[in-house]
């Protein structure tokens, strides 16, 4: 038998950051503003959707985005596109 069938979360694990909480001061808004930018910089559609609302507005380019899963889809869609700026 197989480690995974006994221990299926110990298989599967990954690293879960906690952000910085309100009120903000000049380091803990420096820390979470790293650590978005590292998951963005990750181009993986569910760790960069994860910091969004369920009910946020996002643009990308021309696009107008309502919600955490039209931006999952679209960064699925598009896929990652790297040296790019938007």
């Amino acid at each position: 038998m197989s480690d995974e069938g006994w221990y299926p979360d110990l298989c599967h694990m990954e690293t879960i950051h906690k952000l910085p909480t309100p009120p903000w001061d000049m380091e803990s808004a420096a820390t979470r503003l790293q650590l978005l930018e590292d998951d963005y910089n990750s181009l993986q559609p569910d760790k960069v959707s994860a910091n969004f609302t369920d009910h946020a507005e996002v643009r990308i380019g021309t696009s107008f985005l309502n919600g955490r899963e039209a931006l999952k889809n679209t960064l699925l869609r598009i896929g990652p596109v790297k040296g790019t700026i938007s």
